[in-house]
């Protein structure tokens, strides 16, 4: 069985990122689009959010490099859980944890730190399993 998933897209929003037991944390949200013609032949594009949660050192590499609008090539698995809020209600997440990470695009734009060095080879998590949820 397989559970792997590939996005290309612009990250929605700064970062959000932290700690939890002590391990470092990272979410964001990659927006992807798809171009397709329709029946009446005109040409439509819809866009797609996901939520993207980074673990441990990979987290330390978004907190520093990555901003609203960077481009990225995210690798990772499909992960689902629940939580029960203060009122008691139970909601469902769906986000991709993150395994690999890479820059696309050309030259730094102005949403990447000026005197950041952005990392040439592809970023991975090769730790076990053993996030906190």
């Amino acid at each position: 069985m397989a559970n792997k998933v590939i996005l290309t897209g612009n990250v929605g929003t700064d970062p959000k990122t932290g700690e939890t037991n002590g391990i470092k944390y990272a979410q964001l949200s990659i927006a992807t689009s798809e171009r397709f013609t329709d029946k009446n032949g005109e040409r439509k594009e819809t866009t797609d959010w996901h939520k993207v949660a980074v673990w441990r050192q990979l987290a330390e590499v978004v907190e520093k490099y990555v901003k609203k609008g960077t481009k990225l090539y995210v690798e990772g698995k499909l992960k689902s859980w629940s939580y029960d809020d203060k009122d008691g209600n139970k909601h469902y997440v769906t986000e991709v944890v993150a395994e690999k990470i890479e820059f696309l695009g050309g030259p730094r734009t102005e949403t990447t730190h000026p005197n950041a060095q952005q990392p040439q080879e592809p970023m991975t998590d090769n730790t076990e399993d053993d996030l906190p949820f």
